[in-house]
């Protein structure tokens, strides 16, 4: 499993990332995508498809992009494409596209 996610992870950084600059970042957003996906649908299977998929997805990545109190993180300090509090939600969007 983790052989296929590193390659689908590395085609996705190939396609979002402008330059070496921001390949670090865009690599470490698609990672969390891509685990937070899995950790969604594995849930998901787990309970026999019971739950409900787009609700977990969605838990899934309020998790990764709100902080503890509740609220979402704060802007990141680099400037750019992806400067947005959200950025890792829009990064996961883009590979939803």
């Amino acid at each position: 499993m983790w052989d296929g996610q590193y390659q689908t992870q590395r085609y996705i950084v190939d396609a979002l990332a402008d330059d070496d600059d921001n390949e670090f970042e865009v690599s470490v957003a698609t990672g969390a995508c891509i685990a937070t996906a899995t950790a969604a649908i594995v849930r998901w299977a787990e309970s026999g498809g019971i739950e409900d998929l787009d609700a977990l997805m969605a838990a899934a990545l309020r998790t990764v992009t709100q902080s503890p109190d509740g609220g979402h993180h704060g802007e990141r300090p680099s400037a750019g494409r992806w400067d947005t509090p959200l950025w890792t939600v829009q990064v996961c969007a883009s590979m939803s596209a």
